[in-house]
């Protein structure tokens, strides 16, 4: 039941000779990033560039990942992950929570313009002696102008006395012997999951 990130990994042409450090929103807009995230990373690949990157964690609020018309960001090189909450396990000996699905895109241009980014929570947690199965995770997702990529929240896991998986963008565990989940994420070019 762990919540979904969405990730955005930004080279940029520097001098600059800093090891990994976390950055303010403030020291990015210095350099010409991107703005948005609930963390900011700055990492030095000792090739005079740099990688931004911007972690979003938080869940339930749409959130902005916004890209200055004026920038320093190579093109074709941004690098883009969403991943969905993961589900939870399932009551009475049950099987465990599928893995959030996931999205992956490299290559990209960072296409000036407010990008909308919605975290996915895992699946909330189930009491014992229910009987119950697991819940499934929430869905997280990246809009950027009319497209929206979603990695599917994970499946929850099945429980007593004959339950299987739930799907979800991985699967959940079944009971015993039963099946597990089925994957619903889209493997089109670039979303993964597992059954």
């Amino acid at each position: 039941m762990t919540a979904g990130a969405t990730l955005f990994s930004l080279p940029f042409f520097s001098a600059r000779a800093e090891e990994y450090v976390v950055i303010d929103a403030a020291e990015a807009a210095k350099i010409g990033a991107a703005a948005g995230g609930d963390e900011i990373r700055q990492i030095d690949n000792g090739d005079s560039t740099l990688d931004i990157v911007h972690l979003f964690t938080s869940t339930g609020t749409s959130m902005s990942f916004t890209v200055p018309a004026e920038n320093m960001i190579k093109p074709g090189t941004l690098r883009m992950l969403v991943v969905g909450g993961g589900g939870s396990g399932g009551a009475d000996c049950g099987g465990g929570g599928g893995a959030g699905g996931f999205v992956y895109l490299d290559g990209l241009d960072a296409v000036a313009g407010n990008w909308s980014v919605v975290v996915g929570a895992g699946g909330a947690a189930v009491a014992k002696k229910d009987n119950t199965p697991g819940k499934d995770g929430a869905d997280s997702s990246l809009t950027i102008g009319s497209t929206t990529y979603t990695a599917k929240g994970g499946g929850g896991g099945g429980c007593y006395p004959n339950t299987g998986g739930r799907a979800g963008g991985s699967g959940g565990g079944g009971y015993k012997n039963l099946n597990a989940g089925s994957s619903t994420q889209s493997s089109t070019g670039y979303g993964y999951g597992n059954a």
